[in-house]
């Protein structure tokens, strides 16, 4: 990543299931910019599978991390 300027790439990563839920989803969120090494995420998506809809509290929660961590300039858009 250290090639190019993150202005000329959109970078997108994804929070698989089983980081759902607020803290879990923070760390993952952090985990990927270290692993990155980059200071904030364009697009960060939450993965979800048909089998994994009945966890909606999780993902509730997940999406709420997500929003903070936008808020915090850490992500710049989820989907």
């Amino acid at each position: 990543m250290q090639r190019y300027p993150h202005e000329e790439l959109f970078i997108t990563t994804k929070v698989w299931p089983n980081h759902f839920g607020f803290e879990k989803t923070r760390t993952a969120v952090e985990t990927s910019l270290e692993k990155l090494g980059l200071g904030y995420i364009d697009l960060y998506l939450l993965h979800v599978m048909l089998g994994v809809i009945r966890r909606k509290e999780q993902l509730e929660k997940a999406s709420e991390s997500l929003y903070k961590e936008l808020l915090y300039e850490l992500n710049r858009s989820i989907g």
